[in-house]
C-alpha cells in the first residue's frame, strides 16, 4: 500500500472517531441528592498569635461531597460575628472566653459543625 494511502487508512478512522466523540453532549454531572455523603468534618483549633494581641488563627477540616458544591463555610465567632471562611486570621477587641462554630453546608443545605473555645487575654 502506498505511504499516503495507508497514512490515510489509519488517520480517517481515527479523526470519526474522535469527531464522533466530540459531537456527543456530555454526561450529566451527577447531582447532590438524598444519596449523597453529608459533610464531614474533621478537627479544628484556634491558635492565638502571641505577638499580635488578640489575633487567633482559625484552622478547620472539612470534606464536602464534590457533587454538592460549592459549599459554605462559617466561623462563629462567638462576639457576634461571623465570618465565611475556611481558615481565617481573626482579631479579637476586648479579652475573654469566646465560643467558636465552625460549620460546613452543602448545596442541600445538610451541615456538620464542631466548637473550640478560645481565651483572648
Amino acid at each position: 500500500m502506498p505511504r499516503r494511502t495507508l497514512f490515510g487508512a489509519l488517520l480517517l478512522p481515527t479523526l470519526a472517531v474522535l469527531a464522533a466523540l466530540v459531537a456527543q453532549p456530555a454526561a450529566a454531572a451527577s447531582s447532590c441528592t438524598a444519596a449523597t455523603k453529608r459533610p464531614w468534618m474533621g478537627p479544628i483549633a484556634a491558635e492565638l498569635v502571641p505577638e499580635l494581641a488578640g489575633t487567633v488563627n482559625l484552622h478547620a477540616r472539612a470534606w464536602v461531597d464534590r457533587r454538592c458544591k460549592p459549599a459554605t463555610y462559617v466561623w462563629d465567632l462567638g462576639d457576634g460575628r461571623l465570618i465565611e471562611a475556611y481558615s481565617p486570621t481573626v482579631q479579637y477587641e476586648a479579652p475573654g472566653t469566646y465560643e467558636l462554630t465552625f460549620t460546613a453546608t452543602d448545596q442541600r443545605g445538610r451541615s456538620a459543625s464542631r466548637h473550640v473555645t478560645v481565651v483572648v487575654e
